[in-house]
């Protein structure tokens, strides 16, 4: 993770605004600790759109 988002990096996405890679690993570590075999692909290449960086993704959860 550290490797590829800076420390002082923002990640938003539908519900959450978060900045700095230790808040964003709490809370992927809150989501997975409540949702049992959830997961996220990405399902796209990262591109930047508006001095952002961007991807799609695909969530689901083992049966």
């Amino acid at each position: 993770m550290f490797a590829s988002f800076e420390q002082e990096g923002t990640y938003i996405g539908p519900t959450v605004h978060i900045s700095g890679a230790e808040a964003l690993l709490h809370h992927i570590d809150q989501v997975l600790k409540t949702r049992p075999g959830f997961w996220r692909e990405r399902t796209t290449l990262v591109y930047v759109h508006h001095d952002c960086l961007r991807f799609g993704w695909l969530r689901g959860a083992d049966a």
